[in-house]
Order: structure tokens, then C-alpha cells, then sequence
């Protein structure tokens, strides 16, 4: 969840629409902001923003900086790391199919990416089975893949 990605992200569709399998691409998750348990204060809300302004500025890539507007937003970036990291198991396709859903989700539209309702929800549209998805990421093995930064 990481917004140069997001500003990246249609060079890396049009690398994938160039070359195909000639040149795969890999998710290798990191973590952001994973655990983070605190709510976002005024000074953290208004460097993100900024820094989401000078993205959009370079890349074009909308932002809705609506979430900060949520009471008590927590920018926690572990959950949707997490989702990715399942999905993956389905194939890397699904995995950055699902990537380019929760960019969508949480930047342009506002969606909380740390409820599990909706990351279930995007991984089903990603073509993974919702309750096998819930399973899967309320598992102590993707907690634990988590806590250890999402190595492949």
C-alpha cells in the first residue's frame, strides 16, 4: 500500500501489456505501515497528504484523501500486505490483479483496505473464493508470514 506504487502502477501495466510472460513481475510485499495500532493525527494526515500531492503531481494517479477524514483512522498497512500475500498462493496474476483492487479501493475510492469484509470482498472480484480467502488470512500462518515482513 504504498503510493509510488499506486503512481507506478500503469507503467506496470503497460510493461505487462508489452512484454507478457517474456518479462514476469513479482510482488514481494514489504511493510509500509504494518501494526500500526494508533489513529492518525493532524500532523501525520497533512504530511501523507503532501507527500500523495506531489505523487498525483508526478504521476497523475488520482488520490481521495477521504480516510482521514474517518474517526479514528488507523493507516495500518499489514492487512491488505496480508491479502496479497494469500492471494498469491492462487497465482501472481491474481496477486496483482488484487494489488491493482486495493489501490483502487483505498486510493481512489476511499474504501477501508484493514476490514477483511472488503479485502474479501476484492479478492472474490480478484477470482478467489471469499470464505476460502477468510480462512486463509485469518490463518496464524499469514499472521505470522506478517510478522516477518511477507517474504515469498
Amino acid at each position: 500500500m504504498c503510493s509510488w506504487c499506486w503512481g507506478f502502477s500503469p507503467v506496470i501495466d503497460a510493461i505487462q501489456e508489452r512484454f507478457g510472460s517474456d518479462l514476469p513481475i513479482r510482488l514481494i510485499m514489504g511493510g509500509l505501515r504494518p501494526g500500526t495500532t494508533k489513529p492518525t493525527d493532524e500532523a501525520a494526515k497533512r504530511t501523507t497528504r503532501a507527500h500523495w500531492e506531489h505523487v498525483h503531481g508526478a504521476s497523475g494517479q488520482p488520490f481521495d484523501d477521504g480516510c482521514f477524514e474517518r474517526e479514528g483512522f488507523v493507516y495500518d498497512t499489514e492487512p491488505a500486505a496480508r491479502a496479497i500475500v494469500v492471494v498469491r498462493r492462487s497465482g501472481m496474476e491474481q496477486a496483482l490483479d488484487l494489488l491493482k483492487q486495493l489501490h483502487l479501493a483505498f486510493y481512489t475510492q476511499n474504501r477501508d483496505v484493514t476490514d477483511e469484509v472488503i479485502l474479501a470482498e476484492l479478492a472474490s472480484e480478484s477470482g478467489v473464493e471469499r470464505r476460502a480467502f477468510l480462512e486463509a488470512f485469518r490463518s496464524d500462518e499469514a499472521s505470522r508470514r506478517g510478522s516477518e515482513g511477507f517474504r515469498a
